[in-house]
């Protein structure tokens, strides 16, 4: 309960600590794997529709380009975190999910 009588110094010991962060002069770094996977997977995904729409304009129907998109950026995935290729159990149950909810987007 020590904490709760203190409380009252939460904004000072916040606002001295943002302060202190940018007191000093910004330094630019190396931006890590994690975070340039995560940078290219916004893109990716902000990127969906032309992509779509690019795979449609080489023969492929909309559904067909929707399913090869998510083929794309499933494996982009998985190769940004380290797995493994897609295992016949998770083929499965996705194949399961899609028969069940007709391919519906969430």
């Amino acid at each position: 309960m020590k904490q709760l009588k203190n409380l009252h110094l939460l904004p000072e010991v916040l606002r001295s600590e943002l302060d202190r962060l940018f007191e000093a002069p910004f330094e630019e770094g190396e931006m890590t794997q994690e975070n340039q996977a995560i940078l290219a997977a916004i893109s990716m995904e902000q990127n969906r529709i032309p992509r779509i729409k690019e795979l449609m304009a080489e023969g492929m129907s909309k559904d067909e380009a929707k399913a090869k998109f998510n083929t794309e950026m499933e494996a982009f995935m998985r190769g940004s975190l380290g797995l493994p290729d897609e295992t016949d159990a998770e083929r499965e149950y996705r194949n399961k999910y899609e028969e069940i909810h007709g391919g519906e987007e969430e």
